[in-house]
C-alpha cells in the first residue's frame, strides 16, 4: 500500500484540508487487460482524480498530483494550474514511468475549482456539435499535450501505456481523451472517469461501451453531473457505464465522516428524489438542445432570456461573483415563466445534489466496495 495525499471536498464553510489514504498501487495494475474494470487501478484513480484540487479550490497550486505520481516512480509536468478567467481552461498533470517493459504515461485531469470553468461546464454546443463542446475542446487539449509529451519523454523501443483519471469536469475529459486515444490506435489505455458529464451524442448503431471499453465511467446514480446534458437531448457516456451500488450507502455515509471529519450531508431517499425533479425542471425549460439555446422568454426587465444565458448567469454565483439581478430576482420572474423560478429554488435548496457528486463521497464508495463489485466476462 502506498500513502497518497488528496483534497477533502464540501466541508461547509470549513476549509478543505489534505488527507492521506492508503492506496493498493503496484505498476502491474498496468498489465492487465485495460477493457476489463480493476477495482484496485479505480481506487487508486480516484484518489488521484481528488489530488487535482488545490487545498483552497481555488485555481492557483499543483494541488497533490505532482506530488503523489513522482512517489508512485513518475517524473511530472504541470500544465494550467494557474489560469482563472478561461472558461476553456483545463488544469491537469502529465507523468511517465519508464519501465523494463512499457513507457507508462499518466494523465490526471483536475475538475471544476472556483473559477470561470464553471461557466465552460455548460457550453454544451448547438444542434450540430458532436457532444459537448467545452469538454470535447479541453478533451483535445489535454490529448494534444500527453501527445508531445509522450514523443519527447517516451522510449521509442517500448509499449506506450496510458493511465487517465479525473473527476467531474476532469472525469469528462478523460471520457474524451480515453476515446481520442483508441481512435488513435492505442490499445493499452487505462482511463477511469469518476462523475463525468454525458460527453458525446448519441450515434445510430454506435455502441459507445463496445467501442471504447478502455473507457470506464464510475457513476453515483444520486449525482446529477453524469446525466448533464440531459439524455432526452440525444446525450450518452464513452466507454463502459459502471453504476455504483447503493446497497452500501450508509457505509459509504460513515467513510465519509471518517475521511472528511465532517458529516455526510446527502439522503439517499431525498436526493434520488431531487435528481428527477432536477432533470424534469431542466428538461420542462429546454426539451432540446437547441432550445437550450435559443427558446426566448420575454423577461421581467424588459430583454429575453434563454436558459443557456441564465444559467450561465447562475455559474457566475459558483465562481464567487455576483449573480446579475435579473436572474437571481426569484419573484420578478415567477409568473413570467414559473420554470425558471422552480428550477432557481431546486438548485439554492441543494437540489444539486451537491453530497452525491463530490470527490469524497467517490472515495468513499471505492474504499467501501469489495473488489468483485462489478462481475465481468472473461
Amino acid at each position: 500500500m502506498v500513502a497518497l495525499t488528496f483534497t477533502t471536498s464540501h466541508n461547509g464553510n470549513a476549509t478543505p484540508s489534505a488527507r492521506e489514504l492508503d492506496v493498493p498501487y503496484t505498476d502491474d495494475l498496468f498489465r492487465q487487460d485495460s477493457k476489463q474494470y480493476q477495482h484496485d487501478l479505480a481506487r487508486v484513480s480516484v484518489v488521484m482524480a481528488g489530488s487535482t484540487y488545490t487545498k483552497d479550490s481555488q485555481p492557483v497550486g499543483t494541488g497533490y498530483a505532482t506530488a503523489n505520481l513522482q512517489k508512485l516512480g513518475f517524473t511530472t509536468s504541470d500544465f494550467n494550474y494557474g489560469i482563472a478567467d478561461d472558461p476553456n481552461n483545463v488544469a491537469f498533470t502529465l507523468g511517465v514511468k519508464r519501465l523494463p517493459d512499457m513507457n507508462l504515461f499518466a494523465a490526471i485531469i483536475r475538475g471544476t475549482p472556483q473559477s470561470a470553468e464553471w461557466s465552460g461546464d455548460f457550453m454544451i454546443g448547438d444542434d450540430d456539435a458532436p457532444g459537448m463542446n467545452n469538454m470535447i475542446f479541453i478533451g483535445q487539449k489535454v490529448a494534444a499535450q500527453l501527445r508531445d509529451f509522450m514523443l519527447t519523454e517516451g522510449d521509442p523501443e517500448q509499449q506506450n501505456v496510458f493511465w487517465v483519471t479525473g473527476h467531474s469536469r476532469g472525469g469528462s475529459a478523460t471520457e474524451v481523451v480515453g476515446k481520442l486515444l483508441v481512435d488513435a490506435g492505442e490499445t493499452a489505455v487505462c482511463a477511469y472517469a469518476f462523475a463525468p458529464t454525458t460527453t458525446y451524442k448519441q450515434v445510430a448503431n454506435e455502441d459507445y461501451a463496445d467501442a471504447y471499453p478502455q473507457v470506464h465511467a464510475i457513476i453515483n446514480p444520486l449525482d446529477v453531473a453524469p446525466t448533464f446534458p440531459l439524455e432526452a437531448w440525444g446525450f450518452t457516456h464513452i466507454g463502459q457505464q459502471h453504476i455504483l451500488p447503493l446497497s452500501v450507502y450508509d457505509a459509504v455515509r460513515t467513510e465519509f465522516e471518517r475521511i472528511n471529519g465532517r458529516p455526510f450531508g446527502g439522503d439517499l431517499v431525498e436526493d434520488e428524489a431531487k435528481l428527477e425533479r432536477g432533470q424534469q425542471l431542466y428538461y420542462a425549460l429546454a426539451p432540446s438542445v437547441h432550445d437550450f439555446y435559443h427558446a426566448e422568454t420575454p423577461w421581467w426587465d424588459g430583454g429575453t432570456m434563454t436558459p443557456y444565458q441564465w444559467v450561465q448567469d447562475l455559474m457566475l454565483g459558483a465562481q464567487g461573483l455576483e449573480i446579475p439581478a435579473r436572474t437571481a430576482n426569484v419573484m420578478a420572474y415567477v409568473k413570467t415563466h414559473p420554470v425558471y423560478a422552480k428550477l432557481f429554488q431546486h438548485m439554492a435548496n441543494d437540489g444539486n445534489n451537491g453530497y452525491e457528486h463530490t470527490i469524497t463521497t467517490y472515495i468513499s464508495f471505492m474504499t467501501v466496495l469489495p473488489d468483485d463489485w462489478i462481475v465481468t466476462d472473461d
